[in-house]
């Protein structure tokens, strides 16, 4: 499994959409809607870095799994 320095930081930031997330499930407080559009907005820009990733980068399969495994950190951390 492996991904890039930059990927595994771009990442590590999906902790805040974890958070309110789990905010909202679990507390029942909610986010502002310029809260949601910022989440968003940082979640695809996630996206799109990932996806526009160095093409040295090790095979697909390889950098989802890399991917779940800091998203499954993140929400784990976030308990």
């Amino acid at each position: 499994v492996s991904l890039t320095g930059g990927a595994y930081q771009i990442l590590l930031q999906s902790k805040l959409l974890i958070t309110a997330l789990m905010s909202w499930g679990i507390k029942g407080s909610g986010q502002t809607m310029l809260q949601w559009n910022i989440l968003a907005i940082v979640m695809l820009s996630m996206c799109v870095y990932m996806c526009m990733g160095d093409s040295s980068q090790a095979a697909g399969s390889q950098v989802f799994l890399g991917a779940f495994n800091v998203l499954l950190k993140n929400f784990v951390s976030c308990l």
